[in-house]
C-alpha cells in the first residue's frame, strides 16, 4: 500500500496501478450463468417497477364505497390488467367470502375551537389520522392530558367522562381505558411505535382500535366503541403545551365511517411449465406478495413494492424467454398478489391439492426502499429450523452476488474502487446494495405457508425497519428504482433455478447446499466453543451438554437441507444416489466437530480446575422425557394451549411455542423437542415444555404417546 501511495504521489496524486495486481478476487459465480445473468440486469427496469407502485398506490386514498361489495378494488384491477398485457396466462381476480363487513372511513376533522379555533387533522388530507374502527361521531368536549394513558394509574384523580382524552399511548390500548372503561368520549393519541417520533415529527402512524382478528371473530366491535385520532408527535406536544397553558382546551371531532360488505380479492397468473415434469412431481413456483394489508390501509412500500418488483419480473422473464436467452420453464411459475394472510389463507383451503405441488415459495414483502434514505439493508428471512430447504441457500447466493459486486472495496481498485459489476436503474440512486441474512420470523405471506398441512419452504424478502413503515410517509417519494432493479434480479435468479433444476441438474443446487451448511456450520460451532469459554464452574457440566447439542441439532438441519434437493431431482435413481454422497461427505465433518467441542470442554474444565466428565449423563425427567411422544390429533383453526387462565402466562411462547409443535411429527420425544428448539433459540427448561404439550393435550387436538423401549438417534449420548 506505501509502494501504491508513493506511486500516486510521483504521478501528481493520481493513484496508478497494474492491471495485473489490480483484481485481487474472482469474479463471483453462481447457479445462473454470467452470461444469463447480464441479460436479466440489462432487460429489467427498477422503472417500470417503480411505475407500477405510482399507478397501485401514488398517495393514501380513501377507498370509495363503489369498490366494495360487488365492485374491484383498484389495486386488483390495474394487477389484472398489467398482468394480461406482459403475456402472463390464465391471469384471474378470484374472489373469496370475508367473514365481516369491511371498515371504511368516509371524512374525519378535529379543531381545537377554544380558546382560538384552529383545524388539527382531517382525514382527507392524511387517512393515518384516523384510527381503524373508528365510529360516527360528532362531539364537542373538553381535551384532557392523561399522559401515557395505556395504563388505569394515569386515570387517577382525573374525570374523562365526556372528554377528549389527549395521550401518549398506543391508541388501541387508550381508547379501551379511557372510553370502554372511564366513558370518555374519544382519544387524540400522539403515539408513533413505528418510527422515531423525534426525527420524524410529521409522521402519523397508523393505528386501530381492534385488532383484525378480533373483528374476524365477533359480528361486531364493543357496541361503546367510538373514535380515536392519531397525531404526529408534533401536534401531540403541541397540544399538551396548549391544555397546559389554557385554562380550559374545547375540541370538536367529526368522524363519518360505514361498514360495507367486502370480499378478499387475489390476483393470480402464471408463466405455463413446459410439460416436460410429471404433474405427481413438485411442480410450482410461486412467488406472492401482498397487494392489501387489510383493505382501508394502503403504502407505497408496504406493500405496492413487492407486487409492482413480481410484475417487472415476470415481464423480464417473459421477454427473455421470447428471445431465447431463457428457456421456457419446466415446473409452473405462479405469482399471488393477495390480502396479507387473509387472502393467502383462502386460496389454500380452497385448491386441496395446492400445496402438494409447491417446490417454495418466494415472499416479496417491502422491497423497493432507498437504503440510504432509510437507513437499513434488504432482508431475507430463512426458513425455520424445523423446516431446512435449498430455497434459503439460492436467496442468500443472489443477495451475496448482489451485495459483492455493488460495493465499493479496496480490492476494486481496478474499476476506480468502483462497484465491480454496477446493478443501477437510468432513474435510481448509484448507492450500495447492504443486505442481512436472517432467522426465521412472523410477519407475512411466507408465515401461512410454514404453519400450513403440509409445510411448504418459504422465504421473505423485506425492507425493514424503515423510518415509514405503517404511517403516513410510506409513498413512493421513499422508494428506489435501482434497489427495486436489484430485488427483481434476485427474484428471477431464484425463479429460474427453482423453475428448471431437476434430475442430475438439481445436484449442482444441493451441492450448494451443502457448502452453505459448511459454512453455516462453522458459525454453529463458533458458538458452541464460545458457550464454554464464558461457562462457570458450576454450568460448565450442562453447558457442553448444550454446546454438543446445539451441534448434534446443527448437523441434523443441514443434512436435512441437502435432502430437500429430492424434490426437484425426482425419479432419477442416479442423482438420488448421488445425492445421498452428497449428504455422507458433509456428514463427515460431525464427529470432528464434536471432538472440537470435547476439546474446548477439556480446556475449560483445566482452566477452572474442574474434573472432566466422560459422558454425558440423563437426568430422570430427561428419561421420563425421553419416553413421551406429542402427536398431534387435529388441526385446529388457531392452536393455542386450551388450559389455564388467560393471564397466565404460557410455558412456551411466540418462537418456541410454534417450533414446539413444528417438531412434532408423532415420531420426537419430548426431550428431542426440547433440544431442538434449545438448539435454535438457546435452552429451555424441559419442565416448561413438558407443560407446554400438556396444556395441549387438554385441548383433545393433541396426544401424548409412551412408545415404549423406542431408541432414539443418539450421538455421544446427545438427543
Amino acid at each position: 500500500m506505501k509502494k501504491l501511495l508513493l506511486l500516486g504521489l510521483l504521478t501528481g496524486g493520481v493513484l496508478i496501478v497494474s492491471t495485473a495486481s489490480a483484481q485481487a478476487t474472482r469474479d463471483p459465480q453462481t447457479l445462473v450463468s454470467a452470461d444469463k445473468l447480464h441479460a436479466m440486469i440489462d432487460e429489467i427496469s427498477g422503472a417500470e417497477a417503480h411505475a407500477h407502485v405510482m399507478e397501485i398506490t401514488p398517495y393514501e386514498r380513501n377507498r370509495p364505497a363503489s369498490e366494495y361489495g360487488s365492485g374491484t378494488y383498484r389495486e386488483a384491477a390495474y394487477m389484472a390488467k398489467k398482468a394480461r398485457e406482459v403475456g402472463l396466462s390464465e391471469v384471474s381476480i378470484e374472489r373469496f367470502p370475508q367473514a365481516w363487513d369491511e371498515w371504511d372511513a368516509e371524512m374525519a376533522e378535529l379543531w381545537i375551537e377554544q380558546p382560538e379555533k384552529k383545524l388539527i387533522t382531517r382525514y382527507r388530507d392524511v387517512t393515518a389520522t384516523l384510527a381503524s374502527g373508528s365510529r360516527s361521531a360528532d362531539v364537542r368536549a373538553e381535551v384532557v392530558d392523561v399522559g401515557p394513558g395505556d395504563r388505569e394509574t394515569d386515570y387517577e384523580n382525573r374525570d374523562v367522562t365526556g372528554k377528549l382524552v389527549l395521550a401518549s399511548g398506543p391508541v388501541d390500548k387508550v381508547h379501551e381505558l379511557a372510553v370502554l372503561k372511564f366513558q370518555a368520549a374519544g382519544v387524540l393519541s400522539y403515539f408513533n411505535g413505528s418510527g422515531k417520533p423525534e426525527e420524524r415529527p410529521d409522521q402519523i402512524a397508523w393505528g386501530r382500535l381492534h385488532k383484525l382478528h378480533e373483528l374476524a371473530e365477533v359480528e361486531q366491535p364493543d357496541p361503546n366503541t367510538t373514535f380515536g385520532f392519531i397525531l404526529s408527535h408534533r401536534m401531540g406536544t403541541e397540544l399538551v403545551k396548549l391544555v397546559r397553558e389554557s385554562e380550559n382546551v374545547v375540541a370538536r371531532a367529526i368522524v363519518k365511517t360505514a361498514r360495507h360488505p367486502a370480499d378478499l380479492q387475489v390476483v393470480t397468473a402464471i408463466i405455463p411449465g413446459d410439460g416436460s415434469i410429471s404433474p405427481s412431481e413438485k411442480s410450482e413456483v410461486v412467488f406472492i406478495a401482498h397487494l392489501f394489508e387489510g383493505i382501508a390501509k394502503q403504502g407505497a412500500n408496504d406493500n405496492g413494492s413487492g407486487p409492482a418488483v413480481q410484475l417487472e419480473m415476470a415481464r423480464s422473464w417473459l421477454r427473455l424467454i421470447e428471445d431465447g436467452v431463457l428457456p421456457q420453464p419446466k415446473r409452473t411459475v405462479r405469482f399471488l398478489w393477495v390480502p396479507e394472510f387473509t387472502g393467502t389463507r383462502a386460496y389454500i383451503e380452497r385448491y386441496s391439492d395446492f400445496l402438494e405441488r409447491l417446490i417454495g415459495v418466494i415472499n416479496m414483502d417491502m422491497v423497493g426502499a432507498n437504503q440510504s434514505l432509510h437507513r437499513h439493508s434488504l432482508n431475507v428471512v430463512t426458513t425455520a429450523y424445523s423446516l431446512p430447504s435449498f430455497v434459503n441457500d439460492l436467496a442468500i447466493q443472489f443477495m451475496e452476488y448482489v451485495g459483492d459486486t455493488n460495493r465499493s472495496k479496496v480490492t476494486n481498485r481496478k474499476f476506480g474502487f468502483g462497484f465491480r459489476r454496477p446493478i443501477f436503474d437510468l432513474t435510481g440512486t448509484r448507492d450500495p446494495f447492504w443486505f442481512h441474512i436472517s432467522r426465521f420470523s412472523f410477519g407475512s405471506d411466507h408465515q401461512v405457508f410454514t404453519e400450513a398441512t403440509p409445510r411448504v419452504p418459504s422465504v421473505a424478502f423485506n425492507n425493514f425497519h424503515d423510518y415509514s413503515y405503517h404511517t403516513s410517509e410510506d409513498s413512493p417519494l421513499l422508494l428506489d428504482p435501482t434497489q427495486m432493479k436489484r430485488m427483481a434480479l434476485i427474484g428471477l435468479a431464484m425463479g429460474e433455478v427453482m423453475a428448471n433444476a431437476h434430475g442430475d441438474e438439481a445436484l449442482a443446487v444441493a451441492s450448494l447446499s451443502a457448502a452453505y451448511g459448511q459454512r453455516r456450520l462453522g458459525e454453529d460451532l463458533t458458538e458452541a466453543v464460545m458457550l464454554l469459554a464464558h461457562a462457570s464452574a458450576e454450568d460448565l457440566h450442562t453447558t457442553w451438554k448444550e454446546a454438543r447439542n446445539l451441534m448434534h441439532w446443527a448437523y441434523r438441519r443441514e443434512l436435512a437441507g441437502v435432502q430437500s434437493s429430492a424434490h426437484l431431482i425426482g425419479p432419477d435413481e442416479q442423482a438420488m444416489q448421488q445425492l445421498g454422497a452428497i449428504e455422507q461427505a458433509l456428514a463427515a465433518g460431525q464427529d470432528l466437530d464434536f471432538r472440537r467441542v470435547d476439546a474446548a470442554y477439556a480446556a475449560r474444565c483445566l482452566t477452572l480446575g474442574v474434573a472432566p466428565m466422560r459422558e454425558i449423563s440423563f437426568s430422570e425427567e430427561e428419561k421420563q422425557a425421553r419416553k413421551m411422544v406429542p402427536h398431534r390429533t387435529a388441526i385446529e383453526a388457531e392452536d393455542k394451549p386450551s388450559s389455564g387462565d388467560s393471564e397466565t402466562k404460557p410455558p412456551l411462547a411466540q418462537y418456541y411455542a410454534l417450533e414446539a409443535k413444528n417438531y412434532a411429527d408423532g415420531k420426537r420425544s419430548i426431550l428431542e423437542i426440547r433440544n431442538a428448539i434449545s438448539a435454535e433459540y438457546g435452552p429451555v427448561e424441559l419442565a416448561k415444555v413438558m407443560a407446554f404439550f400438556r396444556d395441549l393435550e387438554q385441548s383433545n387436538q393433541w396426544t401424548i404417546k409412551n412408545p415404549g423401549q423406542k431408541t432414539w438417534g443418539q450421538s455421544k449420548g446427545t438427543e
